[in-house]
């Protein structure tokens, strides 16, 4: 949420991750492909509100889910990082 507020965009009302990714691509922003692969974290979201409806999570599943997390992180810093880079020379400073 706080990356859409960054970029001045609205979320959309669904939270789901594969609607959000939908709605970031359809505004025009780009993400490298390996970011589709987070619409699996969505049956987390799932779990937590109807656990009898999903089976249970593996340690794989686990570890997979905490990896696909840290790099998101670690894109998103490195996204914020760029913004807040080029919004800086575009308001005159950081001139080199």
């Amino acid at each position: 949420m706080a990356f859409f507020s960054l970029l001045g965009l609205m979320p959309p009302p669904v939270q789901g991750i594969e609607v959000m990714l939908t709605h970031l691509s359809l505004k025009g922003i780009s993400f490298p492909e390996w970011i589709k692969e987070l619409i699996k974290l969505d049956r987390y979201g799932a779990i937590s509100k109807w656990p009898w409806f999903q089976n249970p999570i593996q340690k794989t599943d686990y570890w997979e889910a905490l990896d696909l997390t840290e790099r998101l992180i670690d894109w998103v810093e490195e996204e914020i990082e760029n913004i807040e880079h080029s919004s800086n020379i575009f308001n005159g400073g950081d001139r080199a």
